[in-house]
């Protein structure tokens, strides 16, 4: 096939071929340093990211904290407060921070008054409009199950519930920031601050986060918030066991021990390939995870890969252009290239007879700066001896 083309169109396909090598050598190679580069620094970016996501929702939910603790010292301070006024103070609570789901005040039994065995007023968001409601006669909340109320008086120590729906007053999936309040050196009851964990992503104040895909899981592993809402209440490590995934073990033990940190994995409920970034929340003894899928990560590689072969491709092109140009207008026609490359052909073709012809001719070509003496030597050689 390339014995048949013409000595221009041999030319021109010499003098691309090497460029196409060249150029698609050099493209394949910035391409995967390009890949290399950006992961690193992705990798880095995004790691200080997480952190600063989960310093701020460790802020967000201290805030939270203080709530309750502020509520519960003021208790203590004025302990003669009437339901008027509690109903007041709780709304108050609500309307300072949009994290809020709602706000109580769990009295022990017959601390708020010798005629009531129970009194929790509790104010809360339903709609855009405030909701105020007495707990203690919706269900007794002194019992074991109400964790939010019983750890809080057992330990004598403010903390955070794990995942539990409130069925009947709050009625949302919540976790509830608890702080106990004293009267005389005993437990008079629990000021409490909830959490909606369905509205979590909406309500959440962090800049960016709203678009990230994450998950939260508290100090033993149960889900506190994941974008599929039926994972939240669950173990992880559940999860895992019931799914055959060594992986998301692992992955479960790096968060709860409260490590800092990256890794690969696949998604939860598919197959999907997913960059993990996680770090610890210290004020619920929690950890922040934030999932990224591997398409979307490796989408700007594909665009800057685009754009490369797009510049290999136009600049292949023009340089085509240019040369058959060239061509076509006989660049490579004139007697001072045409003579010279035609007695250089036929000398490969007939050895002998064009190095006799160059010798008697004298032909000297500066463009090629034949030798003469080479020409005499190749002239000997080629004569029968």
């Amino acid at each position: 096939m390339v014995g048949q083309l013409s000595f221009r169109h041999k030319l021109l396909l010499w003098t691309l071929l090497p460029i196409v090598v060249i150029y698609t050598g050099l493209f394949l190679y910035i391409r995967s340093r390009i890949v290399r580069r950006n992961t690193l620094d992705y990798e880095e970016w995004q790691q200080h990211l997480v952190v600063l996501y989960a310093t701020q929702f460790n802020d967000n939910l201290r805030q939270i904290a203080e709530l309750a603790s502020t509520t519960a010292h003021a208790l203590e301070v004025l302990p003669t407060a009437s339901e008027a006024e509690l109903y007041q103070f709780l709304t108050k609570n609500v309307q300072l921070n949009p994290l809020t789901y709602g706000s109580a005040i769990a009295f022990a039994p017959y601390s708020f008054s010798p005629q009531k065995r129970l009194f929790c007023p509790y104010v809360f968001k339903q709609g855009n409009q405030l909701r105020k409601v007495d707990t203690g006669q919706v269900y007794d909340y002194t019992e074991p199950q109400w964790q939010w109320y019983s750890e809080a008086v057992r330990t004598g120590q403010a903390r955070w519930s794990q995942p539990y729906f409130d069925k009947g007053a709050g009625n949302a999936l919540m976790v509830t920031f608890s702080a106990p309040f004293r009267r005389n050196g005993q437990i008079r009851g629990v000021a409490t601050v909830d959490v909606a964990l369905e509205s979590l992503e909406e309500q959440i104040d962090i800049e960016g986060l709203q678009e990230a895909q994450f998950f939260v899981l508290d100090h033993q592993g149960q889900v506190i918030f994941h974008g599929d809402q039926t994972y939240i209440g669950q173990s992880v490590f559940e999860v895992a066991q019931a799914q055959n995934r060594s992986d998301l073990k692992e992955l479960g033990a790096a968060m709860v021990a409260g490590q800092t940190g990256h890794r690969w994995m696949q998604d939860w409920s598919s197959s999907r390939r997913q960059w993990i970034f996680y770090a610890p929340i210290s004020q619920a003894q929690w950890s922040l995870a934030i999932r990224l899928y591997e398409a979307e990560f490796l989408a700007f590689v594909h665009q800057e890969t685009r754009f490369g072969l797009l510049i290999l491709v136009t600049s292949f092109g023009l340089i085509s252009i240019v040369n058959y140009s060239q061509l076509k207008q006989g660049a490579f026609s004139s007697p001072a290239v045409s003579k010279p490359t035609a007695s250089l052909w036929g000398g490969l073709q007939h050895p002998q007879s064009t190095v006799t012809s160059a010798l008697n001719n004298r032909f000297w070509c500066p463009q090629y700066n034949y030798n003469l003496k080479q020409l005499k030597l190749l002239k000997e050689l080629s004569s029968p001896h």
